[in-house]
């Protein structure tokens, strides 16, 4: 299935009205945390901010070396937004997909910011970041927008 139809039937399983916009992008929120979709080039790109890089430079080395194994990100990037000075978690998806495999990708993106996000506030405690994010109730982010 094309990325513009798996977009529109999750809004509709989510009881929302989702499509890209001319300009291609498109966006949904999970409770207060919103995931941005921009179709490029045949490529789904699905963006969130997980915090603000503010202060944050000793974080850099921890952040690129789980970005670089794609621990804890569900197989996602994290990444900067220079022009914001934001930390960001990216997933790019490309090729044949169904409505199962979209729900379960867009599921996992989620809480894989949502364990960031938790980093980002709770970084004193040690190990936060290395520890699997939770995977428990994977279905309810889908149900609360």
């Amino acid at each position: 299935m094309d990325f513009p139809s798996l977009i529109k039937e999750f809004g509709d399983k989510l009881g929302a009205s989702l499509s890209l916009s001319e300009h291609d992008t498109c966006s949904v929120l999970f409770d207060e945390d919103e995931v941005v979709f921009e179709l490029r080039d045949g490529r789904l790109f699905m963006t969130i901010d997980i915090g603000s890089a503010d202060g944050r430079d000793e974080d850099y080395p921890r952040f690129l070396a789980h970005a670089a194994a794609a621990a804890n990100t569900g197989f996602s990037c994290l990444g900067i937004d220079p022009e914001r000075n934001v930390f960001t978690l990216t997933h790019i998806l490309e090729g044949d997909m169904d409505e199962s495999g979209f729900e379960q990708t867009v599921t996992i993106f989620v809480c894989a910011a949502r364990h960031w996000m938790d980093y980002l506030v709770t970084r004193p405690r040690e190990g936060v970041a290395d520890k699997p994010f939770d995977m428990q109730g994977l279905p309810d982010i889908l149900i609360r927008i």
